[in-house]
Order: C-alpha cells, then structure tokens, then sequence
C-alpha cells in the first residue's frame, strides 16, 4: 500500500540526511525502493509530484486568481485549475500555493525546510488526471466526485507522492492509502429544535412570545 508518508516519515527521515548515504536510514518506507539513499536526496534528484486540492483560504493559488482577473475572467475554487480547458500556467507552479492557512503552511515544510522549490516540485492538480484507474486493473476505479478521495487514489497508483488540503481521514480512504498526523481537528455539535408533543405542557408554552 502506498503511503501518504509525508509528515510522519519523509520529515523524520529527512533529518537523517547527510553526505555519506551508508548511514541513512532506509528509503523504502518513504516511498522510494532505493534502500540506501535518503528520502530527501531522491526528492531533490527525482522531485516530488504534489497535487494541490484547491480551496479559499486552505490551499489557495493567489497568482492565479490574479491571473485569472487580469485576463477579465472569473476565478472559480475548485475548478479553474482542475479544469484543463480553463487551468492557467500559474496553477502548475509549486510556490503559488503557498497561500491559505495549509498552503502557506506546506510551502514553508518544503521550501524552508527540506529546501524543495518549484523546480524540484511538480505541482498538479484534477486538471492533470482524466480518471483514477489502475491500467493492470480496470475494476479497480474511483468513480465518485470527492476531490478529496480521488487524489488518495492517485497517491495510491503511484501517480502523485502528496496530496496537500484539508482533507478528513475517512474509512473508504484508509482503505486506500495511510494518513499523516493530523494537522487540525474538526470539532462539530448537532444541535436540534425542540419539538413539543401536542396538547402537552411544552407546546402550550410554546405557543406565547
């Protein structure tokens, strides 16, 4: 199964990092086969291909929003740059998406601490993928409308390495891919209106300002 490693091994195995490969801790579980190379010089060779899961105020893509205004055209969350008729060159650089309380937070991991910029990142977006399907294994396609579990799947066939948004860790996306340590929890409350039976106590008191 592949891992949605990123923060809980690629970042503790980056700090492992040094000139003589001998002594760095095995790659494998960070999702590259190589045993004696260390995740983050791999990254550096290889790159990293990371999908972007666009949304205001999470992970948000300022320069091409911009772009999008500057050509008289209406910027649209979580589609403008999924879409590949409308997608802008903008939404293929890395650094653009370090806005947003996650993409500012991301961009500062890969950048200012594992020393990735856009040219070592490829970044991607739903625009990049017409459908997550395994070739060896038709049956085996995601054929629902989250952005969300689509883009587990994508890590999970080994077309992407990381996926970056504010995504819940549901059992259907367990199944497919593992999870980082949670960077937020959602606390909810359901809160319902009370409805008083007919003829009793309650409803008669209802029934006054």
């Amino acid at each position: 199964m592949t891992r949605l490693y990123f923060l809980t091994v690629c970042l503790g195995l980056a700090l492992s990092d040094n000139s003589d490969p001998i002594t760095c801790q095995s790659s494998y579980d960070a999702g590259f086969l190589s045993p004696n190379v260390c995740p983050l010089k791999k990254m550096q060779t290889l790159g990293l291909r990371v999908a972007f899961i666009d949304k205001q105020y999470v992970t948000q893509n300022t320069p091409a929003i911009d772009k999008a205004k500057s050509l008289g055209k209406e910027y649209l969350y979580g589609k403008t740059c999924d879409n590949p008729a409308t997608a802008l060159p903008e939404c293929f650089v890395a650094e653009n998406w370090g806005y947003g309380w996650i993409g500012k937070f991301m961009w500062g991991v890969l950048n200012s601490y594992l020393g990735l910029d856009s040219s070592t990142i490829q970044a991607m977006t739903s625009a990049n993928f017409s459908y997550a399907t395994d070739p060896s294994n038709p049956n085996t396609v995601y054929k629902g409308s989250s952005v969300y579990t689509r883009c587990v799947w994508e890590v999970y066939l080994g077309n992407i390495d990381l996926c970056v948004g504010d995504s819940w860790e549901t059992n259907e996306r367990r199944a497919v891919a593992d999870f980082t340590t949670a960077l937020a929890i959602d606390r909810f409350k359901l809160v319902t209106a009370l409805v008083p039976e007919k003829d009793s106590i309650m409803a008669t008191v209802f029934k006054f300002p």
